[in-house]
């Protein structure tokens, strides 16, 4: 009884390692990562293959730039621009995903333009991260964010963002990444985050 109740126990543990299983699949020349963990796989793979195919319709030209720039574009816990791959890729979260389909494809290009200003520059948000003066540093990276948003409200606008949204986007003073408000941008504030 203890032996087939061991048995049961393994097998288990071997069969649901896969529950949260990553997987991937070419799209428009990117690779898209699900994860199931963060993001339901079916629902992650329909719509971002949507907001890919609205960006390229609506925005051939952001569209160009996020093909020449991103490799892959994965749900995980935080959206973001993530340098720190051997890809550059695009994070996306479950908040930002379960937004409508015209901001989640904006947050694309606001993410791209991230990556591209590192790939144009190689700093990763103005070098911030190295500067001692802790209040130029947030302002290298609000500038920094305030660029991103400019180019990601020229895109809401083109794939028909809705007013709210464009207005929303508009007010942001581009400190939104400060979750804390301690005046950087830190681990407490990446761990933070539910966007």
């Amino acid at each position: 009884m203890k032996k087939n109740f061991l048995i049961f126990i393994i097998f288990l543990l071997f069969s649901s390692s896969n529950i949260f299983a990553q997987t991937t699949f070419k799209f428009e020349g990117f690779t898209i990562e699900t994860n199931p963990k963060f993001i339901n796989e079916t629902e992650f793979t329909n719509k971002i293959k949507s907001a890919i195919l609205l960006l390229k319709a609506n925005a051939p030209a952001e569209f160009a730039t996020m093909k020449s720039v991103i490799g892959k574009i994965r749900a995980f816990q935080a959206s973001g621009a993530n340098f720190n791959e051997e890809i550059m890729t695009i994070d996306i979260a479950k908040l930002t995903f379960d937004a409508s389909l015209e901001w989640l494809t904006s947050v694309l290009t606001h993410e791209t333009t991230h990556i591209k200003k590192y790939k144009d520059t190689g700093k990763k948000f103005g070098n911030a991260h190295l500067m001692t003066d802790k209040k130029a540093a947030l302002q290298v990276m609000i500038n920094e964010e305030l660029e991103c948003n400019k180019a990601q409200l020229i895109v809401l606008e083109k794939v028909g963002g809705k007013k709210y949204e464009i207005d929303h986007l508009k007010a942001q003073k581009g400190d939104h990444f400060d979750i804390d408000k301690d005046g950087d941008y830190d681990m407490d504030d990446y761990k933070a985050r539910k966007w």
